[in-house]
Order: structure tokens, then C-alpha cells, then sequence
């Protein structure tokens, strides 16, 4: 029962884990769980087939107080071992039917026998019959039981009655008829029995003399007919034929006769049976194999260490010397030499205490060494944990960790040799084994599967090896032949069965991996419960983490686009989360626009995620530029000054982190940072904690204005410093990636310059030429990902075309560059206008959700400064000047061609083909995989959410108000575009106008989620728009 309660608390675990995380590892190891799982029952129905049991009695009679052997003849006919087989013997009365039960175990190898001896002995007259009451297997790994019927066969056995005064099996001596009366004291005690007639040799003691005198016959009293059975608590299990068995609570009586039972040569009071020994005798079962067994302890041993030092080197990166593996290899074999050699227990003891005193020795000859790797350990482990939780544990340079790790594997291979080569000891294998893993999943980087694959196959050797439990009672006295034999069929039946069980989880690994796409189904299904589940948990540890910790731990959250931080262009460690509040950002004056705030910036792409810039190669720039002071905080603050140039009053705004990453400092374009402020190089702001983060700024389409009017007038210092770092933008930030597919995109991308006749200073020609290159080839996708070892960039824009904004900006970025643009990539946060909400001060204040992570890239412009560049599709890249919020979906990719198409609603079901088609997925599974990728795409076709349908209605009417004459760089929040709308739509007034475009903006970036009255409210105004339009351009 136990071992089904973890089973099931493991599989809770594994589907809770991949419901929330959805990472492919834990939804692989739920997969294999299940299928593990399956087998393991699979295994236990089947080998009950293949176990036969029977049952041999004496031939002839025997006297009372004469020892008799009932055998059970076991016989395994598979090819698999039976790690444990329970065969309970029924002995009855067959006068009374009082009985007792006898339990017994056998293990057995593949085509295996056995004979079980179990010797009794009569205390009394009568005949008795036995039979095989139940048989019962378990799989290998002892979750599920399985009863194999027996024959059914009853053996009778009679014990004769004693001659003419011999004495019984209970010692007494036949009784004159003076002697008949009963003395004080030995009747039975009152209570409820049964009355028969006398037998030869029934005690004096339970004649029932006054019936006796009534009816003239010699009357017994016995305790009425029960089936007792041997409970281990102490009490007596009793079984009617029809009934429950009841538990009969006899006190110290009850426990009294278990103990008399269960003893060697000690009688049964109520049925006159005295249980005298049970030996297990191997009739033939597996050969002697010491090399076989010793390959499987060392198997299990080096799956152990090298999956746990695998998963440790891959989870903190410790990069780990080549010399480590044969090392704990070979401490794996220094210890499994020592279980397995021939020396008294003695001399083990003493041989482990002097490698003990050796090691020690050796830790104080190579202390300093030893403390120096165990300082780039602890460094390794620091750093994983300042960038996973955002602790800020110092880290300094240390040495390699190579010895220490060495070293320490010592006594951890010492202690996985003791539980499972010396003990076979499960349970304090996983008492000390499962908080280890635990503190890496939860402190480590992630990553390193292989190794946690490699610690599983171990694990599971280790349990299989530990079902095998050493029943040395049934196996005789220690120096005979019988006690050898059962050894050795143990150890061998032992390890065959650890070796099978290793092999099989190996061979699960590719239906797990089939079966891991089947379910994504449920997964995806039970997603809107396990987001909010998901929201909940961690809300709750990111609030109490700092508190226990004391501040020195907290949840890293800030991302892009579902998960991506920083510049990782795959799924990484950082969590995008709906509804947690990341930024609350305070404005003097309600934006007019989209606000950006920049935290990480790349520079240079490595062919999976963008990185920093090179700080020194900027500081050896700028050091030229004759700056006054800081020369990073004089570039940084570059658009402002030359803005503030002409005495325009600038805006305040005020940046107050909640949730978000503290690595950075997320600010609008064109602002101020003063002297607390440092910038990486020409990048990111670093964070900083001394000052509230306010800044004056100019809103872009302020700055833009200011500095075009400064472009006529006299170039000043100001000027002349943005000329010098414009030059060094231009030989900085144009550099590409190689290869010959970067060169093919960069081939036709001149050819449609030279087709659009663009001139080399036309910059807003070229990006919208990027714009639009990306918009008619690639379409969104939040669950978008490259291949391991793809390049993300060349993926999304030759194979997938399916990309988050992490993919939009990268490729965006390499493609400005490649039409001579400055660009760079960024991250941060992006916030609409429409989300601020007046205060009572008069200022605006919006509050950014995780899901106002956003990636964008951005230009730089000579004379203008660095400027962003949207061109991730959605629903906000026609609300605001291409801008967009990072959870903008494309939904209705298909209306694109199709501008006017009836857009399904969630009323509309799939079609019968499609519940048709679903029925085969219980055949073949290359079917049960397309049919799952249709069910995935039509159940996203038709259960659109309340946004997605807001979004695909206004992005119908967007393309329809292109087509009329709309200018593509006008923005929805613009004057221009209501005016338009107004001017192409005379029959609808400009009030039904303006709240249409409310309610859209309000239902893309409103903290709370957009209500169906609101999508049904767009759906009708935009298409009753869509037709009038339609009407005037005709």
C-alpha cells in the first residue's frame, strides 16, 4: 500500500510539475512515470502466470507429539525473475474446524524451483486437512501484487489416536472413570464454545461433566470452529466462511498464543499444532555468477555518481576537469572491492577505518588546495543563485574545484556503495538522495538532463535490488549447504532482477518520448487553472523568500515574451507571469505615446542570444571624445542635453520597481541619470538602490522635434560630441553574423532596395522596408522555439517563421544592420499610453504587468539618437506606430489575405471528421501525433479569448483603412487616424468612433483581463466600419 501511495504522490508531483512549468524534461519524466508505471502493473499480472505451486503431505499417518513436513513446491516457468512470491498455508480441524494459517516467502529465479519445508507437529488426535490458501507475486519493483490462484487441492493427514495407555501428543494418559471428575481450576474459562462428543485423547480438563451426566455421554467443550491467523500487531485475525473476518482482541492471551505460534517448538493451544520450522530449500535456480553480480553492483554504483556529478557540473557550470569521471570511476571500484572481498567482517571494519584515517590524512596534506576548490564550488553556487534569485552574494575569482569535487565524491560513493552493495537499503538511499536533488533543481541553473537520466537508471537498479529482501529465517542454520544455497540464489536473483529493471527503464525512454507530444493535449487544456496556480505559488514565494531569507533571495522575474530574459533567444530562466505587478511607473503628464523603458541592451550576437558590449573597447572611444567627467553618463545623457538645449521645460517621471529585475534600471528614452547612475559601457543602465529612480525626460516625439530644429543651427559642443558617437554607432553596431545564409537574406534584401530605388540616407525607407519584410514572412507565435543547437535568427526567418518578440527584435536587428542601420537589441518594458490613469496630485500613474515585458530593437538615427524600431505583428503594432506589448498575439493569421472572412466564435464546434479522426489515435502513433497537431490548431482557431477576437477585428479594420489611402507610420492614438475613419465613415458619428478606439486600447493593456460584452461591443462596430468602408471605396 505504501509503495502505491508513493507511486501515485510521484505522479501527482510529475503532472503538477509539467502543468506548470510545461518544460519538455519534466513533461518527459511525467511521460515516463506513467509508462514505468503501466509496465510495473503489466509486470505483475503477467508473472503470476508463470508461477505454479503445490502441495505434498506424508504418506502415512502420524502419532500425536511425531514432527511431520508439509512441502510446497515452488516453480518459476518464465524467463523473468519473481522477486517475491507469499504462499499462505491452511491448515483445519477437520472435526472442529478450527485452523490456523501459515505465511510463507520464496524468491525465485528464472525457470527456478524451490521447496518449502514447513514442519509441524500434532499435540493431538484427528484428522486434518491442508491446502494452499492464497498465492500472491509483485512486480519488480513491488508496487502492484497479483494473486495467482492455487490448485485448490485439499490433503487430508491423520494423526492417530495413542494405543491403550501410551500417553498423547499432550502428555496426558488415558482416564478410569474415577478420574473423570474434573478438579478445580481446569475447566475452560466461561465464554462461548462448541460441544462434540469425546475422542481418544481429548483432555480430561474440557469434559463438559455435568452435560455429560445429563445426556449419559462424554461431552467435550472446545471454542467454537475459527480460523485464526497471525497478525504482526499482536492480535488474532478470525474468518467466517460468509462473512468479514472480524479481528478478535484476545489481550495478553491473544498475544500469548501469536508468540507460542510463531516460535520454534512451541504449541498452538487451540488447535494442537505446534509449529516447529520452515527452511527454504533451492531445488534449482540460478547458476553461481560473481562477475554478474559484481558488473551490476558496479553498474549501479557508477550511474549513481556519475548521473549525480553530471547533474551537479551541468546545474551550477563548474566545468569540470576530463581526469574527474575516471576518478569517481575509480573510487566507485575501490569500494565495490571492498564489499565484495573475502575477509571477516573484522577486517572490513578495520579496513574502512584505516581509508578513513587515510583520507583524513589526505585532507591535511592537501588542505589549501582542497579549501580552494571548495571556494570556486561555493562561488559557482553563488553565482547561480544571484542570477536565478537575484541574491547579491559576493563572488570572487577562485581556482578550479577539480580536487575538492574528487574529494568530496569519497564518502559519497562510500555511502552509495553501503545501501546498495552492503544493504540493498532503499529508503535511506532516498531519505539523503532526494533533498540533494531537491537543493539543485531549486539552486542550479537548470539543464544537464543526461545526468539526471543517468541518476533515475541508478535509482531504479537500487530499488529493484532492495525488493529483494534477505529472509534468513526460512534459509536454515549459517554453516549448511541449504543456508549457501539460498544465499546464492538470493544474490543472483537479486542483481538479475536490478540489471532487468535498469534495461527496461532504458528501453521506456522512447515510448515516453512518443508519448510526451500526446500529453501536451491535457497539458494545454489545463492551462488557464495551472496559470493561475502558478501565479499564486509564486506570488506567495516571491513575497515570503526575502522574508526568510532576510533578504538576501528573490524570484528573478522580469522577461520577455513568455520566459526570455535578458539576450537569450531560448527559453531561459526568467518568468513571465500574468497579473504580477512588476513596475509602477508615475508620469507629471499624461504620454501621448508608448513608453519605453530600456533595461538590457545587446550588442553582439553570438549565434544564440545577444550580449553586452564591450565596455573597455567604449571607454577607449570616449576617451577621445574629450567629454567632461564620466564619459559613459556624458553619451548616456546625450539626447537630453542636446533636447534641453533650447530651454523646452522636460517631463518627470518616476520608476518604482515592485517585481522586476534590480540588474537594471528601466528608464524612458531621452532622460537624465545622474551621478548614482551607472551604464555598461555604451549599454544597460546598471541598477541601483540609493535614490528613487525619478528622471526628467522628453517624450520622443518631443525630442524628435527639438533636435530637428537643432540641425539648422550652429553646431555646439553637445553637437559635435553625438557626431563623434554617431561615427562610432556606425563602425560599432553594423557588424553580422557569418555564414552563407545570412549572406543569402542580405542578397535579396539588396535586391529590394535596388527594386524600391532606396537612397543610402532614406532611413524611415529602410525600416519600413524591415517592417514589412518581417510582417509578410513570419507571424507570431508565443510557444515558438528553436532546435537545440540551431541558430534562433536563421530559424525563425528560413524554417519556422513563427516568432515571439525576442525573435522579431533579433532578426529585425540583424536585418537594419545588413541595410546599413545601427542597431541593438532590448529588452524591457513597454507601456501604453492608454494605461495611465489620473491621480489626485494630478500626475498619471500606470502599474506594468510581467506581461509588459517586451523585446524591441532600435535605430539610431544621426542627430536624433537611438530610437525604437516595433516590428513584432499584433495588435499593438497598429495601435501605436508599430509599438507593441509583449503578450500581443497574432490571432486570425489567416484573415490577412482575407481581410473581410467571418471570424469563428466560441460557440462553433469541431466539425464530426475531427471526432472521427480523434478515434484513431488508439492505433498508430505517427496518427495520434497529426491529429494532435490538428485538435491543438483548431481548438486555438475557435476558442479564441475575448483579446484575441478584439485583436483580430481591429487588425481586419487596420488593413481595410490601408487599403483606402491610411499612412502607414499613422498611429491609432493619433488624431489623424479617427479623422480618417471619420472621413471614409460619414454615416457614423465620432463619438461611436472614439469608444471603439477606448475600448480596444483599454482591452489590450488594462490590468484586468478584456470581458466578452466588450469583444462582442468591437466586433460589431468594426465590422458595420469595415462594410461602409467597403462602400465608399467602391
Amino acid at each position: 500500500m505504501a509503495g502505491k501511495v508513493g507511486c501515485g504522490l510521484l505522479l501527482a508531483v510529475l503532472f503538477c510539475a509539467a502543468a506548470v512549468s510545461r518544460a519538455p524534461f519534466v513533461v518527459f519524466l511525467l511521460a515516463l512515470a506513467m509508462v514505468f508505471t503501466a509496465f510495473l502493473w503489466w509486470d505483475a499480472r503477467t508473472l503470476r502466470r508463470q508461477v505454479t505451486a503445490a502441495l505434498q503431505l506424508p504418506a502415512k499417518p502420524v502419532r500425536p507429539g511425531e514432527a511431520f513436513a508439509v512441502t510446497v513446491h515452488l516453480r518459476n516457468a518464465g524467463r523473468r525473475t519473481v522477486p517475491e512470491l507469499r504462499a499462505v498455508l491452511r491448515a483445519e480441524d477437520a472435526e472442529s474446524g478450527t485452523a490456523i494459517e501459515l505465511p510463507c516467502a520464496a524468491m525465485l529465479a528464472p525457470g527456478g524451483r524451490a521447496d518449502l519445508w514447513v514442519t509441524l507437529r500434532a499435540a493431538k488426535s484427528g484428522l486434518w486437512r491442508f491446502k494452499l490458501q492464497k498465492l500472491t507475486v509483485r512486480d519488480h519493483l513491488g508496487l502492484f501484487a497479483a494473486d495467482s490462484p492455487p490448485d485448490g487441492q485439499t490433503w487430508e493427514l491423520c494423526v492417530l489416536p495413542p494405543a491403550e495407555g501410551e500417553a498423547d501428543g499432550a502428555g496426558n494418559t488415558p482416564q478410569n472413570r474415577a478420574e473423570r471428575e474434573s478438579r478445580a481450576g481446569q475447566d475452560i474459562a466461561d465464554g462461548v464454545y462448541d460441544l462434540r462428543p469425546y475422542r481418544v485423547g481429548d483432555p480430561l480438563k474440557q469434559i463438559h461433566w455435568k452435560l455429560t451426566a445429563k445426556v449419559d455421554e462424554l461431552t467435550v467443550r472446545e471454542p467454537l470452529g475459527t480460523t485464526y491467523r497471525a497478525d504482526p500487531a499482536g492480535t488474532l485475525l478470525a474468518e467466517d466462511g460468509g462473512t468479514p473476518p472480524p479481528v478478535l482482541h484476545f489481550g495478553r492471551a491473544a498475544v500469548t498464543r501469536l508468540r507460542t505460534l510463531t516460535r520454534r517448538k512451541a504449541a498452538d493451544p487451540d488447535t494442537g499444532l505446534e509449529f516447529v520450522d520452515r527452511v527454504l530449500l533451492p531445488q534449482q535456480g540460478a547458476a553461481a555468477q560473481p562477475v554478474l553480480r559484481g558488473c551490476v553492483d558496479f553498474s549501479i554504483l557508477l550511474l549513481l555518481t556519475l548521473g549525480l556529478l553530471a547533474a551537479v557540473n551541468s546545474a551550477f557550470s563548474l566545468a569540470l576537469p576530463a581526469w574527474i569521471w575516471p576518478g569517481a570511476a575509480a573510487l566507485c571500484a575501490l569500494w565495490l572491492a571492498l564489499c565484495y572481498a573475502p575477509l571477516p567482517a573484522a577486517a572490513k571494519r578495520g579496513a574502512v577505518l584505516a581509508l578513513a584515517v587515510g583520507y583524513l590524512v589526505l585532507l591535511f596534506l592537501v588542505q589549501r588546495d582542497f579549501l580552494r576548490g571548495m571556494d570556486a564550488f561555493a562561488n559557482a553556487v553563488k553565482l547561480c543563485l544571484n542570477e536565478r534569485f537575484n541574491a547579491d552574494f559576493a563572488v570572487v575569482e577562485a581556482g578550479a574545484c577539480g580536487l575538492f569535487v574528487l574529494l568530496a565524491l569519497v564518502p559519497i560513493t562510500a555511502f552509495f556503495a553501503a545501501v546498495t552493495v552492503w544493504r540493498s537499503d532503499a529508503l535511506l538511499l532516498d531519505l539523503v538522495l532526494l533533498p540533494a536533488v531537491v537543493l539543485v533543481l531549486l539552486t542550479g541553473a537548470g539543464g544537464g538532463a543526461v545526468g539526471w537520466l543517468l541518476l533515475l537508471l541508478g535509482c531504479v537498479g537500487a530499488w529493484a535490488a532492495a525488493r529483494s529482501v534477505r529472509r534468513r529465517r526460512l534459509w536454515g542454520k549459517k554453516d549448511s549447504t541449504v543456508y549457501a544455497a539460498n544465499v546464492e540464489n538470493f544474490l543472483t536473483t537479486q542483481k538479475t532482477t536490478a540489471a532487468g529493471m535498469m534495461l527496461v527503464c532504458a528501453v521506456l525512454f522512447l515510448p515516453a518520448l512518443a508519448l510526451r507530444p500526446v500529453l501536451a493535449l491535457p497539458l494545454d487544456a489545463l492551462q488557464p487553472v495551472t496559470e493561475r496556480a502558478r501565479v499564486a505559488a509564486l506570488g506567495a514565494a516571491i513575497e515570503w523568500l526575502p522574508k526568510i531569507s532576510g533578504g538576501a533571495l528573490n524570484f528573478h522575474v522580469s522577461a520577455a515574451a513568455g520566459g526570455v530574459e535578458d539576450g537569450s533567444l531560448t527559453q531561459g530562466n526568467g518568468l513571465a507571469l500574468t497579473g504580477l505587478e512588476d513596475l509602477m511607473v508615475t508620469a507629471s503628464a499624461k504620454p501621448e505615446e508608448t513608453v519605453y523603458l530600456r533595461g538590457f541592451i545587446g550588442a553582439d550576437y553570438d549565434g544564440t542570444s545577444w550580449q553586452a558590449g564591450d565596455a573597455a573597447a567604449f571607454d577607449s572611444a570616449a576617451s577621445n571624445w574629450k567629454t567632461d567627467g564620466n564619459g559613459r553618463l556624458a553619451i548616456a545623457n546625450l539626447p537630453f542635453l542636446r533636447a534641453a538645449y533650447s530651454g523646452t521645460e522636460p517631463r518627470q517621471m518616476t520608476v518604482q520597481r515592485l517585481h522586476a529585475n534590480d540588474a537594471y534600471t528601466f528608464a524612458p528614452y531621452n532622460a537624465y541619470f545622474n551621478d548614482y547612475y551607472t551604464p555598461d559601457g555604451d549599454g544597460a543602465i546598471a541598477g541601483q538602490t540609493t535614490q528613487d529612480d525619478t528622471f526628467y525626460y522628453f517624450p520622443r516625439k518631443q525630442a524628435k522635434e527639438l533636435l530637428a530644429a537643432r540641425a539648422d543651427g550652429d553646431a555646439s559642443v553637445l553637437d559635435r560630441l553625438e557626431s563623434a558617437y554617431a561615427a562610432y554607432a556606425e563602425a560599432r553596431y553594423l557588424a553580422l553574423p557569418a555564414g552563407a545564409e545570412y549572406d543569402a537574406i542580405r542578397e535579396e534584401l539588396d535586391a529590394l532596395v535596388k527594386e524600391r530605388k532606396l537612397k543610402d540616407n532614406d532611413t524611415d525607407g529602410r525600416r519600413t522596408l524591415v517592417r514589412s519584410w518581417l510582417n509578410e514572412r513570419c507571424h507570431y507565435s508565443a510557444d515558438a522555439a528553436a532546435p537545440d543547437g540551431a541558430d534562433p535568427v536563421l530559424y525563425f526567418l528560413n524554417k519556422s517563421h513563427a516568432g515571439s518578440s525576442t525573435q522579431f527584435a533579433s532578426a529585425a536587428v540583424v536585418l537594419c544592420r545588413m541595410l546599413g542601420l545601427p542597431a541593438r537589441y532590448v529588452v524591457g518594458y513597454a507601456a501604453p499610453q492608454s494605461l495611465f490613469t489620473a491621480q489626485g496630485d494630478g500626475s498619471y500613474r500606470a502599474v506594468l504587468q510581467d506581461d509588459n515585458a517586451h523585446a524591441w530593437a532600435e535605430v539610431y538615427l544621426a542627430g536624433q539618437g537611438w530610437t525604437p524600431l516595433e516590428v513584432t505583428p499584433g495588435m499593438a503594432a497598429e495601435l501605436t506606430e508599430g509599438e507593441l506589448s509583449a503578450d500581443t498575439p497574432l490571432a486570425g493569421q489567416n484573415a490577412a489575405n482575407e481581410d473581410d472572412a467571418p471570424l469563428p466564435t466560441q460557440s462553433e464546434t469541431q466539425t464530426p471528421d475531427s471526432t472521427s479522426r480523434n478515434t484513431a489515435l488508439l492505433w498508430v502513433l505517427p496518427v495520434i501525433l497529426l491529429l494532435a497537431v490538428l485538435v491543438i490548431v483548431e481548438v486555438r482557431r475557435v476558442r479564441r479569448t475575448p483579446l484575441q477576437i478584439v485583436q483580430a477585428e481591429f487588425r481586419a479594420l487596420y488593413r481595410k483603412m490601408r487599403r483606402c489611402g491610411l499612412g502607414e507610420n499613422v498611429s491609432s492614438d493619433e488624431a489623424a487616424f479617427a479623422e480618417f475613419l471619420q472621413a471614409h465613415c460619414p454615416q457614423t458619428d465620432g463619438e461611436t468612433i472614439q469608444s471603439m478606439l477606448a475600448a480596444v486600447q483599454t482591452a489590450q493593456f488594462a490590468p484586468g483581463p478584456c470581458t466578452q460584452e466588450t469583444a462582442q461591443g468591437v466586433r460589431t462596430i468594426c465590422r458595420k466600419l469595415r462594410r461602409k468602408m467597403r462602400k465608399g471605396v467602391g
